[in-house]
């Protein structure tokens, strides 16, 4: 699956949108607005699926010292799926990832956020 395929679609329409929206007639602005509606909740959906798929998945050290990742099945919680999927100036639950010293939250000792690992 190509997770930036949807994005450059997205993108796409974005840019005609803001070059001719103010020649659309308001049905055809309506139209706009139903569509990016839809697609925010299509949106949802993904993530959702992927988050529980995350949540699902944790790594295993094998005997010989190579790691797997095993799918546990749906309603597995791998404990630090939300860390790996928030952006890092997200809040979580009821406590924020806290930058290290140079403002970045994945240098901060106490953070298991890493980089290269938030949703987009």
């Amino acid at each position: 699956m190509e997770a930036s395929a949807g994005a450059a679609t997205l993108e796409g329409r974005y840019a005609a949108l803001c070059e001719g929206a103010a020649e659309l007639s308001t049905d055809e602005l309506l139209d706009v607005i139903e569509l990016a509606q839809r697609e925010k909740d299509a949106a949802s959906a993904r993530q959702a699926v992927a988050l529980a798929h995350l949540s699902a998945r944790e790594s295993h050290l094998c005997e010989d010292g190579t790691s797997v990742e095993v799918h546990h099945g749906l309603g597995h919680q791998r404990l630090d799926a939300p860390e790996l999927a928030a952006p890092p100036d997200r809040v979580l639950g009821a406590r924020r990832l806290s930058p290290g010293p140079d403002g970045d939250p994945a240098a901060d000792p106490h953070s298991r956020r890493r980089r290269g690992h938030g949703l987009r």
